[in-house]
């Protein structure tokens, strides 16, 4: 999530300054679009308790997250071609394998739960139990390195740690935005 923000600005930046067209990306022709679309309900299944209503038990919602994710990767390996997926791809496979190493949660930095839970969440999140998709990193924690390790203290709930994977994810994002909105790359871009 932390990545949306800086996607944001250098849109706008591109827009203003460097005379991108907004429509240059609405007309960008993906490869199976629907795989992201599909793997954004998946999400919304695990985090939102969606899947209580759907009568899913609790010990498939890491399973759930997992093959999102995966969703996700096979969508960026079908579209590799476009300026700034790969780094997209390299991101999300990292971020995917800690969580895929962690029973499907992401790994927080131990520093770092205060910022974002409070009251029982912080107490559950204390005693080693997944709140929210994110586990408290410890010594047994795998790939630990690639979990949310870093911290932005002004950020909102959930924008206030990133991982190595979330840096990559950006700077590759920010390479196909500014690509792809730019003024007379267009024609090329999706040749």
């Amino acid at each position: 999530m932390i990545f949306l923000v800086p996607l944001v600005i250098v849109a706008i930046i591109v827009i203003v300054f460097f005379g991108g067209r907004l429509d240059n990306l609405l007309n960008c022709k993906f490869k199976h679009s629907w795989l992201v679309l599909v793997a954004l309900g998946l999400k919304a299944i695990s985090i939102f308790g969606i899947y209580e209503i759907l009568g899913l038990p609790l010990a498939v919602v890491p399973y759930i997250r997992i093959l999102s994710l995966f969703m996700v990767v096979v969508f960026v390996l079908l579209n590799f071609n476009l300026r700034g997926l790969p780094l997209v791809g390299l991101g999300l496979l990292s971020n995917t394998l800690v969580i895929l190493f962690n029973g499907g949660n992401m790994p927080i930095k131990g520093d770092y739960e205060y910022l974002v839970f409070n009251g029982s969440d912080l107490d559950k999140f204390k005693a080693g139990f997944p709140v929210d998709s994110f586990i408290l990193a410890s010594p047994s924690t795998k790939l630990s390195f690639l979990g949310d390790v870093m911290s932005i203290p002004w950020g909102g709930q959930y924008l206030k740690f990133f991982s190595i994977g979330d840096v990559v994810i950006t700077l590759g994002g920010i390479i196909f935005i500014t690509y792809c909105l730019r003024k007379n790359t267009y024609e090329k871009f999706n040749n």
